[in-house]
């Protein structure tokens, strides 16, 4: 077999930090919407992965820059999903008129 035969591997992938930020922010934007603040974590995850990402990306001259910067939004989405639910629910529960007790 010659030298030429060899598979050489692809060198235009995105930096595999960078789809794992995309991929944990999206889960964290879902995770908010069907658990609640349990996105939270995950988004936080995500966005340091997306910053590490872009770090290795600008150092080492890799693809994948519009990827780790998505990962960063959604991660972002992700945190701040949950503090605007907990705002609004917080705001709604102080504006609720109090309920009397009654006495049986």
């Amino acid at each position: 077999m010659a030298n030429n035969d060899r598979l050489e591997p692809v060198k235009d992938e995105n930096n595999i930090k960078a789809v794992v930020s995309l991929v944990i922010g999206i889960i964290s934007i879902l995770f908010t919407f069907l658990i609640g603040i349990f996105g939270l974590p995950l988004a936080a995850a995500g966005l340091v992965i997306g910053i590490l990402a872009l770090r290795d990306i600008k150092r080492n001259n890799q693809p994948g820059r519009g990827t780790a910067v998505a990962g960063i939004v959604c991660s972002s989405i992700g945190i701040l999903l949950p503090v605007i639910f907990i705002v609004l629910a917080f705001t709604v529960f102080q504006n609720m008129p109090q309920m009397p007790v009654q006495q049986p």
